[in-house]
């Protein structure tokens, strides 16, 4: 068995940032390549969602005058289809009640992602 973090000698530990992860990356760069641009992707795709998402201002509101005074503003995520459920989470961090709620409702509407509808009941509690 290898030995692991502060168990292993400083001998060790220079042939493996020295030789074997120096190796390693050779062998399996065209791997760790695709790996590193998933992830790059990822984030720009993250980026510019809460990007558009701030320049129009996370909503869309209903008409200007309302049918009734009661009729609940339409609250509306652009771009929200598209966002990982992470993504989401982290939006819901800095959501109004009526983003968390139409989150919350299309959510439960859609594909029911269980660790969105977590964090939208507790910005909704």
């Amino acid at each position: 068995m290898n030995p692991t973090g502060a168990d292993k000698s400083a001998i060790d530990r220079i042939l493996d940032a020295g030789v074997f992860a120096p190796l390693g990356l050779l062998i399996t760069r065209d791997q760790v390549r695709d790996d590193v641009v998933a992830a790059g992707r990822k984030q720009v795709a993250f980026a510019r969602s809460l990007g558009r998402a701030a320049l129009q201002g996370f909503t869309r509101s209903a008409p200007a005058a309302p049918a009734t005074p009661s009729a609940p503003v339409v609250v509306e995520v652009p771009g929200y289809d598209t966002m990982s459920a992470r993504d989401v989470v982290t939006l819901l961090k800095a959501a109004t009640t009526a983003q968390a709620q139409w989150i919350k409702a299309h959510e439960s509407a859609g594909k029911g992602r269980v660790t969105i509808l977590r964090a939208a009941d507790s910005v909704l509690d």
